[in-house]
């Protein structure tokens, strides 16, 4: 099974970042990624078009989402563009999030599917949350009137703790509250996630350093 992958190309004047570098391409086609993009989104960075390889092409912007799984891009689309990403394009994370760990340099053997891990949450004793919203949210599970009833998420709420290190309690892109953020087996970590997880590997360090003594 691919993913769909669209790469947009920025609009707003002083934007100078793009959503996909030649480099990563190779990398997002060995997950099995079919990327299209639009023409000129490379013109930022003075890259042009055949700078990306194993690539489509296209100018219409509302056609290069229509069928896309995951939409890439820096600043936010315009509505006319979102209007036209097909239903629950935001909702399919778990294939976006290996798109984000390849352009991390995550290797891909220690890259899991949701539908390969998701049965081992329920005997797990520490879930990390990173950033993530409602791609773990329990309702898509459990509430048939959440507008996200029914979508594939990770059941991170199962594990016996979860942690989840968030900016703020914002809300996902279908705009409503995650009741794992209220579980009595969640606590909320606030901060910068980079910051907050150096403070946590020192901390577990820590307790190691004790037990040893």
């Amino acid at each position: 099974m691919y993913v769909n992958v669209a790469v947009l190309k920025e609009t707003q004047s002083h934007e100078r970042r793009v959503a996909l570098v030649p480099s990563v391409v190779p990398k997002l086609v060995k997950l099995g990624a079919k990327l299209h993009m639009q023409s000129g989104a490379g013109d930022a960075i003075r890259l042009n078009d055949a700078a990306f390889a194993n690539v489509v092409f296209t100018d219409d912007r509302k056609e290069l989402v229509r069928d896309a799984d995951v939409v890439l891009a820096v600043q936010p689309p315009a509505l006319d563009v979102i209007s036209a990403m097909k239903e629950a394009v935001a909702g399919r994370m778990p294939g976006q999030t290996d798109v984000l760990l390849a352009e991390a340099g995550v290797p891909y053997d220690l890259i899991f599917q949701l539908e390969d891990i998701n049965d081992d949450f329920s005997s797990t004793d520490v879930v990390l949350v990173i950033g993530a919203n409602d791609v773990v949210n329990p309702a898509a599970r459990t509430d048939k009137s959440s507008p996200i009833f029914g979508m594939p998420i990770l059941n991170a709420d199962k594990a016996r703790k979860v942690y989840v290190v968030k900016r703020g309690e914002g809300k996902g892109y279908a705009g409503i509250v995650n009741a794992l953020f209220y579980g009595d087996n969640c606590n909320m970590v606030y901060g910068d996630a980079q910051a907050v997880l150096v403070k946590m590997i020192e901390a577990v360090r820590g307790l190691g350093l004790s037990a040893a003594a």
